[in-house]
């Protein structure tokens, strides 16, 4: 007998692919603070893949949804700008002049009832007659205790918004010229100016504050002075910020 014939080989099975890694779950959004998006309901879920943040509009929802534009900055013109780099220093120097004059206003008058009552033989108290009753006393007290905080606040927000070497000058010679014109009027210090040449003297040095200030505000030197720029740039560095070349000191 003829040997049994073999079976034709087997196709080899099919190799499996590996199974694919879990997909990773997304990231939970990081809620907004407060729980609140700009006048939006906001609303959380949680499902198989991670949590996911929904946002629901009420105003789109009832139709009332208004579109805004967008906020631009309003850049002021360098005209304006130039007449606020004077108005706001000037304004602080005239607040301080106007706290000094509080100052020595009281300080005269108190002058005035420590000076009568050192010569009452029987000290029966001019102090407190004189003093104490007076009205313009109490009111300068007063004025002196509102201008002092609005001085500190003021001067907080004028040395935010302009740069302490232009402003220094102009507050400054406010504050000289503003004290001088109110010595001369309302405490007649002229009477002390008995020499000639006192006065002369007094004018020129407020003319010059004067001009110093008109300098001090512009943007370029005038005159005959621009000579010294390149003197002054060489000295300095240009550093590059968000509104241009910021020039600060060089290391020695």
């Amino acid at each position: 007998a003829s040997a049994p014939e073999s079976a034709p080989p087997s196709a080899p099975a099919p190799v499996s692919a590996p199974p694919s890694p879990p997909s990773a779950p997304e990231p939970a959004p990081v809620p907004p603070a407060g729980g609140k998006s700009h006048g939006r309901k906001v609303q959380w879920e949680a499902n198989g893949s991670g949590s996911k943040l929904r946002e629901l509009s009420a105003e789109a929802a009832a139709g009332k949804l208004k579109l805004r534009k967008p906020h631009h900055k309003l850049e002021p013109s360098p005209t304006l700008r130039g007449v606020m780099k004077v108005v706001y220093p000037a304004s602080l120097g005239l607040l301080e002049a106007v706290t000094q004059i509080c100052i020595k206003t009281i300080f005269c008058m108190l002058d005035g009832c420590l000076f009568e009552g050192m010569f009452d033989p029987f000290l029966t108290g001019s102090w407190t007659s004189s003093c104490t009753q007076s009205k313009w006393l109490w009111t300068y007290t007063a004025l002196f205790a509102v201008f002092i905080p609005l001085t500190i606040i003021w001067l907080k927000i004028v040395y935010t918004r302009f740069e302490i070497s232009t402003g220094i000058p102009i507050e400054y010679g406010t504050l000289f010229v503003a004290n001088n014109i109110c010595g001369l009027m309302f405490f007649q210090e002229f009477k002390y100016l008995d020499k000639g040449w006192m006065k002369p003297v007094t004018f020129i040095g407020l003319v010059i504050v004067i001009f110093g200030v008109a300098v001090s505000s512009r943007e370029k030197l005038p005159f005959k002075l621009r000579c010294l720029e390149p003197r002054l740039r060489s000295k300095v560095g240009p550093e590059v910020s968000e509104d241009g070349p910021v020039f600060s000191l060089r290391d020695p």
